[in-house]
């Protein structure tokens, strides 16, 4: 297999012969009722390395069209600073009160400042938040280790004013919180300003605001979701450390 690099816009790029293609940019949308729901149930990364980075977001947001409500699911333990800093900044560029977000489990890391990004922040009875400060893995002489830890304290405090900004907190109460794995349940993510509200039991919360007749579709998935409740309230789900 060849392997070489072509120079592009965004820099320079490795390029292979034809033998190899990167795995297909699928879209996570599902359109429904005038809203169009968007799934981050995945690491934050490149999506050419089977991960939801920004370019998965972008071709969402396509996908979902410029007349619908956008609903951003989550379940992510996190990933890479700078692709959830583009995610985040491809809401915030947008119409942010097109969007709203929905913590349906985990939400760490960098999972944790995209939802900041819009208008609404709706926690699941059952979700957790998480921030805490980038890390990095880095190998190099003094100079150059010196220089990754400047970086990461740049990318720090860039996440904490954000995290202040959105949550009406003070800079140096955000960036207490994150000198550790700092968790917050739904009652204290809404008490702290991380999310808005916590979403009722039942049926799936009306975005539009429309009031509409429950499909045969809708009866039944609301079934399956009151059994899966049900399941689930009789395991003991372990608690992973996120990155």
């Amino acid at each position: 297999m060849k392997i070489s690099l072509q120079q592009t816009l965004h820099g320079p790029r490795l390029v292979t012969d034809q033998k190899y293609s990167r795995p297909k940019l699928e879209s996570r949308v599902n359109l429904h009722a005038g809203t169009a729901h968007i799934y981050i149930y995945d690491d934050i990364g490149p999506w050419f390395m089977g991960m939801y980075g920004a370019e998965t977001f972008l071709e969402d947001m396509r996908t979902a069209g410029e007349n619908s409500h956008i609903r951003v699911h989550i379940n992510s333990p996190g990933g890479d600073v700078f692709e959830g800093m583009s995610i985040f900044s491809l809401i915030r560029s947008s119409e942010p009160s097109r969007f709203s977000a929905q913590i349906d489990g985990l939400a760490a890391s960098m999972a944790s400042l995209i939802p900041l990004a819009t208008s609404q922040v709706d926690i699941s009875r059952a979700a957790r938040m998480m921030i805490h400060e980038p890390w990095t893995i880095a190998a190099g002489n003094a100079s150059e280790l010196m220089a990754q830890a400047m970086v990461l304290e740049e990318v720090s405090l860039q996440a904490a004013g954000i995290y202040a900004d959105r949550t009406g907190q003070t800079l140096s109460q955000i960036q207490d919180w994150m000198k550790t794995d700092t968790y917050f349940g739904p009652d204290k993510a809404v008490e702290n300003g991380f999310a808005h509200r916590i979403m009722p039991e039942g049926d799936d919360i009306d975005i539009t605001g429309e009031s509409q007749e429950p499909s045969e579709l809708d009866r039944q998935e609301s079934q399956l979701r009151a059994r899966h409740r049900a399941c689930l309230s009789r395991v003991k789900i372990a608690e992973l450390t996120p990155y």
